[in-house]
């Protein structure tokens, strides 16, 4: 089976986009600004197998969230997933990576590393970070916040990705920091 692996790195603001053939030396088009790059995804031909990737590196800043969006949903797209299936694991990620960026990092500079790819049917997206250790999956869901009608800003971020993803999966990472792994099941 060919596997097709997309990385796109950051290189000084723009990103670097690069195409590898399982056994083969990568096609490096080089830095290029994201227009360009969003059209040589579309343009490339696609993997006829069951599994294919995309890689990207980010600094860990707020206003890098549309790039990251942007980034995932043309990885998907690429890979066939229905529109509705990357609205929420995208709406999910987003979420994940502000709270990472916001509180894990809590101002500092960092690196935030997201990997999507396609396994048979199923869509997924990987987010790691080096930020303090901190499973979000601990943090109780609001429910009684919802019955009681009650309102307040901000809180149900985290509630929401939960509810929009088939599975959400957390570790700690051993050299520090986390992962994150988003599951969406039936996304082809």
């Amino acid at each position: 089976m060919m596997r097709l692996a997309r990385n796109w790195l950051l290189c000084s603001g723009i990103e670097r986009y690069t195409v590898s053939l399982l056994g083969q030396h990568p096609l490096v088009l080089g830095c290029l600004p994201y227009g360009i790059i969003s059209r040589a995804l579309a343009e490339y031909p696609q993997d006829t197998g069951d599994f294919m990737s995309a890689s990207f590196v980010f600094n860990a800043d707020l206003r890098q969230l549309k790039q990251i969006r942007r980034s995932i949903i043309d990885a998907a797209s690429s890979f066939g997933a229905r529109r509705e299936i990357i609205d929420d694991i995208v709406y999910a990620a987003n979420e994940l990576i502000a709270n990472a960026i916001t509180y894990g990092y809590g101002g500092n500079t960092g690196p935030i590393w997201v990997e999507v790819w396609r396994e048979a049917d199923v869509l997924y997206v990987r987010i790691r970070d080096a930020a303090p250790a901190f499973n979000p999956l601990n943090v109780p869901l609001p429910y009684n916040l919802l019955r009681s009608g009650q309102r307040r800003a901000g809180g149900l971020g985290l509630f929401l990705s939960r509810h929009l993803l088939d599975d959400l999966q957390y570790q700690a990472l051993p050299q520090g920091g986390n992962e994150l792994i988003l599951v969406k099941w039936n996304a082809f």
